[in-house]
């Protein structure tokens, strides 16, 4: 796995990552985008449905959610890998889904909406 620093995405220099390539049916960087959640199935109603389309692989680590969270991911996005774990905290859901992660590119994002989905992909 080829290390990228944030800010150097942000940057020009890696504006078009592996985007680039995609686009000239080259290799490119796989892009997984991992979600903790718990109890966020409203929010993820209108979060799931702006994700971009270089998301390559999508993992909810979900908290033990009791308002249909799971069943709202597996009708908006099927094929995403869903991993229920009710160990505690944002920081083992994040590290458990780094670890089920096959992407070259590893994306995290809040299911409050508070990142715009459209971000990842730039």
């Amino acid at each position: 796995m080829q290390r990228i620093l944030a800010s150097d995405i942000r940057s020009e220099k890696h504006k078009d990552w592996g985007l680039e390539r995609r686009r000239k049916g080259g290799p490119s960087a796989k892009v997984s985008l991992i979600i903790p959640t718990l109890d966020e199935a409203d929010n993820l109603k209108l979060v799931l449905p702006t994700i971009p389309s270089i998301i390559d692989e999508l993992i909810i680590v979900d908290g033990g959610s009791t308002d249909g969270t799971i069943e709202v991911v597996q009708e908006l996005w099927p094929t995403a890998r869903i991993i229920v774990d009710q160990q505690p905290g944002k920081g083992y859901a994040l590290r458990r889904g780094f670890e089920a992660a096959t992407g070259d590119i590893l994306v995290m994002m809040d299911a409050d909406g508070s990142m715009d989905a459209l971000s990842a992909g730039t």
